[in-house]
């Protein structure tokens, strides 16, 4: 409907990042080329929207419209908005959903997520390595390093919080795994995008997801260099 076509469009423009449509409004203004971290951005939000898209509409074939596909790709990055019953989704459309979640949206953006530029660095690096480069290529152009090594341990920090946050949950009060941890992945991503699981009656439970909600807020790694000491120079030669 209308409605969803709006919606996504809203979440699509919040999830992009305020530097990439201000460099998308300069771009079109002074004809000027794009920023390479917009292109980046841009380009993993088409693959995430289209590849989304695509993967619940072949799972969930009989049961959805591509309208409903699409808005569930879309709002599982970022809004939890749902046209459709997650409980009522086989198994592939929920990991694809918790794939989504999981990635969230782009820098400076109103959502939360490894973030769409921390996937491509670590598509960028296994690609790289692949081919045998010992350095980041991109539009003709060398990343640094420390964007990937970042990139892998914000992915490794969401991955293990989401992991342990769900495990415990699900063996203290013998609830399912499948439930809690689409829930879990729900609250660390920011996405807020419901199942069939109410934690209200646990206050510990509720703790725990409140935890989460905040890291994947402020970020694990953000977290992490807190506490951290200053940067010592390594001793290895």
């Amino acid at each position: 409907s209308l409605i969803q076509i709006v919606i996504s469009f809203l979440i699509i423009a919040g999830g992009l990042g305020f530097y990439v449509i201000y460099d998308l409004l300069e771009t079109v203004r002074r004809r000027n080329r794009l920023q390479i971290n917009t292109r980046i951005v841009v380009i993993a939000s088409i693959v995430l929207i289209v590849g989304g898209t695509l993967a619940i509409k072949v799972l969930e074939y009989d049961s959805m419209s591509w309208l409903d596909s699409y808005f569930m790709a879309v709002s599982a990055r970022s809004a939890g908005f749902i046209s459709y019953e997650p409980i009522n989704m086989n198994a592939g459309s929920l990991i694809v959903l918790i794939c989504l979640m999981l990635i969230g949206c782009s820098p400076n953006s109103t959502g939360g997520g490894i973030r769409t530029t921390g996937i491509a660095m670590i598509f960028l690096a296994v690609y790289n390595a692949f081919k045998g480069n010992a350095r980041l290529l991109l539009f003709k152009r060398e990343i640094p390093l420390r964007y990937a090594l970042r990139a892998f341990a914000v992915a490794l920090a969401f991955l293990l919080i989401s992991s342990l946050s769900a495990l415990t949950i699900s063996t203290i009060y013998n609830i399912s795994l499948k439930t809690v941890g689409f829930e879990v992945i729900a609250a660390i991503s920011n996405a807020g995008m419901p199942l069939d699981y109410n934690e209200s009656e646990f206050l510990p439970i509720r703790i725990l997801m409140a935890g989460c909600m905040f890291l994947g807020r402020v970020g694990p790694l953000t977290i992490f260099l807190f506490f951290l000491r200053e940067k010592r120079n390594s001793r290895l030669s």
